[in-house]
């Protein structure tokens, strides 16, 4: 088996860190002129099992939950701000899940291997509907890995 570097295990772990205040997740260190940064916690590490992680890509809180997007192993898991696992939700069609962002009271996940944006009730994990499509015309994606959603309900796609 390889050594795995310091950074290579950083990226399978969820990284809480304080900057002015705010809970935000980061790797690295700041840059010239930013705030800096206090890690609080951390926690999962490499695996499959509940709390764990292959290739954690997206992150958002809500209320008093932490949602990763665990994109390697096609799942959303759910945990407290404290880092306690508290649910995890399959992404369906072997879907890789990329940015999240929730608004409305649902979660959004854009689903880089499906070209399209999950639509999810932040509170039961239950899937409400799927935006997009495969394709390169109005409404369909490609790769999309990045989402977020507007306070008027408005979805901004990176694709």
């Amino acid at each position: 088996m390889s050594q795995r570097s310091p950074l290579a295990r950083a990226a399978v772990a969820v990284l809480v860190v304080a900057a002015v205040g705010a809970l935000a997740s980061c790797a690295g260190s700041p840059r010239k002129g930013e705030p800096g940064y206090q890690m609080v916690r951390s926690w999962g590490g490499p695996g499959s099992a509940p709390g764990q992680f292959s290739d954690p890509n997206g992150i958002t809180v809500a209320g008093d939950r932490v949602y990763v997007a665990d994109s390697r192993n096609h799942r959303i898991q759910v945990f407290t701000r404290d880092g306690a696992f508290v649910e995890q939700w399959a992404v369906p069609d072997e879907g890789r899940p990329m940015n999240l962002d929730t608004g409305h009271g649902q979660l959004y996940a854009a689903d880089y291997w499906n070209d399209v944006v999950r639509v999810y009730a932040r509170d039961t994990g239950a899937l409400i509907r799927s935006v997009g499509g495969p394709g390169s015309g109005p409404g369909e994606l490609k790769n999309p890995g990045g989402v977020a959603v507007g306070s008027a309900g408005h979805l901004f796609v990176a694709d």
